[in-house]
């Protein structure tokens, strides 16, 4: 279960359920619940875009010095540019989240115009 509060742990456990979704996915007994599947992704790919962007903003925001073997001021300096860098890389993912999650998003409309047969049942003509 997410704790809401704790990021950390959180992250974690939704790499283990995509983990186990990468897995489950693999045959589709149903697939009719590909549909299902693909509004799930579509919510998940629009709560990481988000998460991606308060990272960007923690990380735009960063007074924090680096580790590096530097002067005080130095680090400070440093530490700065790599959280910048950090920011701008984590902009871009925003940018590749949300392309993936309106193609996904297009995909899921697609797919509820689809009548999959039911297993067991004769196939529809």
């Amino acid at each position: 279960m997410p704790t809401f509060v704790i990021p950390a742990t959180d992250a974690a456990e939704a790499a283990e359920a995509l983990r186990g979704l990468a897995h489950a996915t693999s045959v589709f007994d149903r697939p009719a619940t590909s549909y299902e599947v693909l509004g799930d992704l579509s919510a998940g790919l629009h709560s990481l875009r988000q998460v991606l962007e308060q990272l960007a903003r923690l990380h735009a925001d960063a007074n924090v010095p680096s580790d590096s073997r530097l002067s005080a001021e130095e680090r400070l300096a440093d530490g700065q540019r790599t959280a910048a860098a950090a920011a701008t890389n984590l902009l871009g993912a925003v940018q590749a989240v949300a392309a993936a999650a309106a193609l996904v998003d297009l995909a899921h409309a697609d797919s509820s115009r689809l009548v999959w047969p039911v297993p067991g049942s004769a196939a529809v003509e």
